[in-house]
């Protein structure tokens, strides 16, 4: 119910994951619900694109080449980006998170 509330609350989503066919099937669902989607294929693509344009929430994938979902998160919470609403990792464990201090 949360993640419904979230994707009401947005107009444009920023799509991490080194997957083609995971991007590809959730940006065309997003699209046809909608919304503008932005996709990268890793970490260091998403913060070029957050660098370009305005995102209102991101779905990354946590195991991803180069850059992962965690060091996404923290060039992010480094560099102060902070026109971004939401940010939903997905794949990554609580033990995780909680090792990160998230």
């Amino acid at each position: 119910m949360l993640f419904l509330w979230v994707l009401t609350m947005t107009k444009t989503i920023l799509i991490a994951d080194d997957s083609p066919s995971i991007r590809r099937v959730v940006s065309i669902a997003l699209s046809s619900a909608g919304y503008h989607v932005y996709e990268a294929v890793d970490g260091q693509g998403a913060l070029d694109i957050l660098g370009r344009k305005d995102v209102n929430l991101i779905i990354s994938d946590d195991y991803m080449p180069d850059m992962d979902g965690i060091a996404l998160l923290s060039e992010i919470q480094k560099n102060q980006i902070t026109k971004i609403h939401r940010l939903l990792c997905c794949c990554l464990s609580w033990m995780r998170m909680l090792n990160i201090g998230l």
